[in-house]
Parts: C-alpha cells; structure tokens; sequence
C-alpha cells in the first residue's frame, strides 16, 4: 500500500530546536482509518495490511521516548542505515516461558502472515538463549520466544523518515477499526526533537556469582577442558543494581546510544510496563536477504588504550595473541563449516580485522555466501545458534555443562534479537545488554574459556563489558539532538 499513499509532511525540526519545540508526527486519524479499510477490501486475502506516511524531520528515539505505551521496542542496524521505533502490537507470536522453541514453527506462523504484506513489515523480538532450565521470574512476559508486529512506527531508512500503521485480518470491519482508532488517540502527536537522557542513580550491586566463585568456576572449565570434555566454554556473570527511582526505559537507550553509535546494533523490547530487555551488542548472528546471507566470527578481546599509541600497542597484541587466536578459530571455524554445508558458494575475509567500540576492541572474519534452495532461515538459525562465541565447543558438551555450573539462567541473554521480514531477517547476538525490572537493572557479561585462560584475566574482561554498560548510567552528561 506504501506507494498509493498520499504524501503527508508535518513540519520538521529546525537544527537548533529546543526541547520543547515538537513536530507533529501523525496522519489525521480519519485518513488512516479510510486507507485501512480501502487496503482491506481490495487485499480479501491478505493477513495483514500497512499504510506509511511520510514524517520528515523525526528522532525515531524521541517518537519511541514520547509514548506512554507498555508495548515498545526500538532496534537500530549496525551500519546505522535503518532504525524502527514501535508502539502496540497488532499481532504476536510467543510462548510461554518454558519449552524449547520450534525454530520452524515460528517462522512459518510469521511468513504465513507476511506472505500478501507490505514488504517493509516486520515483526521484531527474539529467543531466549537456552531454556534448558527455569528461568528468572522477572524474564517471564518475555517467553522462550516473542515477536511482535508493531501497531504503529517510526521507520529511519537511509535517513528518510515514515510513520506506519500496521493492521492484521482480524482488525477489519468496524469494531476492529474502532479498536486501531482507540490506540491511535492514545499515541502522542507531538514529539520533542531532543531526548531527555537523565537517569536515575544505581545504589546497591550484587555479583552472581562473587568474584572467587567466578574464578573457581573458570577452573573448574579448564579442568574439564584438560580432560577432554570439550575445548571452549563461555561463562556468563550477571551484576544487578537498584536504581534509587523508576527508570525510564528510553532515557536508558538515550544514553547507550551517547557512547555506541558505530560498530554497534542498539535495541530494546519492553513486552509490559515495568519491563525491558535492552542493549548494544556488536556481534552479527546473520543477516539474510533471499539466498544471500552474511554471518561473521567475533571472538578474542583487548580493552582500548587511553592513547592512540596505546591502543595500538593493544591492538598489535590481540592479533598476535595465541589463546585469543585460538579462541577465534574455534568460532570461524564452526561458522565456515556451517557456511560450506549450506550454501554453494561461500565467500570470507582474507584477514582477520578489529572492530572497535568504545571500550573494546575485537577480532572478526567476516563470512558470505548463498544457501542452497529450500533451506530456511529456521535451518539457518538452528545451525548457528549457539554460536562458540555465546556458548562453547563442541556446543553438545560445553552447554550441558554450563548448564550445570552456571549459577544463574541467562534468559534472553546471548539469545538471537532482530526482526524477521517477509523474505528477509537479521539477527544480533543479545550480548552487551541489561535486563531492568521495576526498580531493578540486571546487566551480563561473558568471557570465552580456553586453554591458556586465566581466571584473574578473564574476571577482568567480564568487567571491562560491563563498565561499557555501566559508564553510560554514571555520566552527568546530557545529550540534546
């Protein structure tokens, strides 16, 4: 429906607005409604509809900080190319929060629904890591799996601004109608250019597990890695604060975005008020338009210099280092293996590169190819994750073990974010990311075990994660756009 739309163009921001200065996002909602009802009678057989405007000038994080609704989600692309703020929910595939997904199932119930769609619709969400065991009460609105299409948002796409509406079969005649038009009054129609980024202060912290704890289980890996029970674990640790006062959900997205706006993906997904699982993680699970899909390995860590001299000495060493080569090649390694058996063609970086972020740096191989015809994008996912990176290897052995040792389940940490489109997905490693429930914030941080891994160093990189996370909530500084 996207190209019979007629063009409606708030005003836009000036460059030197001020907070209170806004710009009027919406369509009238009498226009919406009629083009909603005319894409239902002339599509009898779609699922779904959507209906895009134009609405140039808009901060997609201060349309998605303007909403009091207990259903949001924000992700932005690595590249920064394509960013969607939403609101509501038009429709919902999840699961309960025991149970291992059905990979296939879900994706099936998705297409199913995207099949005659608009083909800039998305459903946004992601799955649990492993949900092998019980996990947190405070992950339980989240499921093993939950992906949501948006009722309504804000698209960024190579810099042009949409607002969209999205409607499903369900939604025709008029009670469902009234019931979009009664969630359109609730969307705030005016939206402030700047983005109030203040936070409230994080009192108390509790480590799960301590510090000696985490070095007797780092020992506990290499021994079992000595007697051969598998060569690579990843071991997990979570830190929990308070805040001293309700967070506000996009005030904390605000300011990851201050400090990791390149290299990184930045998302969001609040399932209910209260609740929200939020991050920027660097790492790509895959990305997959038709045939083509990009994968990469991302492993080995160095923190960054405070000088440029420094940083390059560190960068020199993480290149060179033989545990952190080691550490990477068992990820490239179980990528490229996967990459050969689905695809017929595979292309991959003739070098090991860095990716830099602001307080680590990361080696990467990035990886491309095109998949044989009728595999899937759930074959895809069921050969990749968990990749060695989030997990272990082999990934049979390390995860039973992990299982078993870890002190805590992880929830969607480390699990696969992302959207999944008509016939297009993209998935991010849910790692650099926080878990806030009410008053509470739950951050995570893993370090890949090895041969050669000390347990001191190891604590030490988990910390250096964490500070990315943490450096953010403990600025004074406030960010205007």
């Amino acid at each position: 429906m996207g190209e019979s739309i007629r063009k409606l163009r708030p005003p836009s921001c000036s460059a030197d607005a001020g907070k209170t200065a806004g710009v009027n996002v919406l369509p009238s909602k009498q226009f919406l409604l009629d083009v909603l009802r005319q894409a239902f009678d002339q599509l009898p057989d779609a699922a779904s509809v959507r209906v895009e405007t134009p609405a140039p000038g808009v901060n997609a994080r201060a349309w998605f900080a303007a909403q009091d609704a207990p259903v949001r989600s924000y992700w932005r692309s690595r590249d920064g190319a394509f960013e969607a703020a939403t609101v509501g929910a038009a429709d919902t595939v999840g699961s309960p929060p025991a149970g291992r997904p059905d990979f296939s199932t879900v994706f099936s119930k998705i297409r199913a629904k995207l099949s005659c769609a608009h083909p800039a619709m998305r459903y946004y969400g992601g799955w649990a890591f492993d949900s092998a065991g019980p996990a947190d009460s405070a992950w339980g609105e989240f499921g093993t799996y939950r992906f949501v299409l948006p009722r309504f948002e804000v698209n960024i796409r190579h810099g042009s601004a949409i607002f969209a509406c999205n409607a499903c079969r369900t939604d025709a005649g008029t009670a469902g109608l009234a019931a979009v038009a009664d969630e359109f009054d609730q969307l705030s129609a005016a939206v402030s250019c700047g983005v109030d980024s203040r936070v409230p202060a994080l009192t108390r912290r509790q480590d799960v597990p301590m510090r000696r704890d985490w070095e007797r289980l780092v020992e506990r890996a290499l021994g079992a890695i000595q007697e051969g029970e598998f060569e690579k674990a990843v071991l997990a640790r979570q830190v929990t604060g308070v805040f001293s006062a309700l967070p506000d959900v996009s005030a904390l997205l605000d300011r990851l975005a201050l400090r990791n706006n390149h290299n990184t993906y930045l998302f969001a997904i609040q399932p209910a008020r209260g609740v929200a699982f939020l991050g920027a993680t660097p790492e790509r699970l895959y990305k997959k338009l038709g045939n083509y899909i990009k994968t990469e390995a991302l492993a080995g860590t160095r923190p960054r210099g405070v000088s440029a001299a420094a940083d390059e000495t560190l960068s020199r060493d993480l290149l060179h280092n033989d545990k952190e080569l080691r550490e990477h090649g068992i990820v490239a390694d179980r990528l490229r293996g996967v990459l050969d058996r689905m695809c017929c063609e595979v292309r991959a970086d003739k070098a090991l590169s860095l990716i830099r972020l602001h307080r680590c740096q990361h080696l990467v191989r990035r990886y491309e190819g095109v998949l044989e015809d009728g595999l899937s994008d759930a074959d895809v996912l069921a050969a990749l994750h968990p990749t060695p990176a989030v997990g272990g290897h082999p990934d049979g052995p390390a995860l039973q073990w992990l299982g078993e040792n870890e002190a805590f389940n992880r929830g969607w940490y480390a699990g696969p974010v992302g959207w999944i489109g008509h016939d297009a997905s993209e998935f991010a490693m849910g790692i650099r990311s926080g878990l806030v429930s009410g008053r509470n914030l739950t951050l995570y941080s893993g370090a890949g075990i090895v041969a050669g891994s000390a347990p001191g160093a190891e604590w030490d990189e988990t910390e250096s994660k964490l500070a990315a996370f943490l450096d953010v909530l403990t600025e004074n500084e406030q960010k205007t756009q």
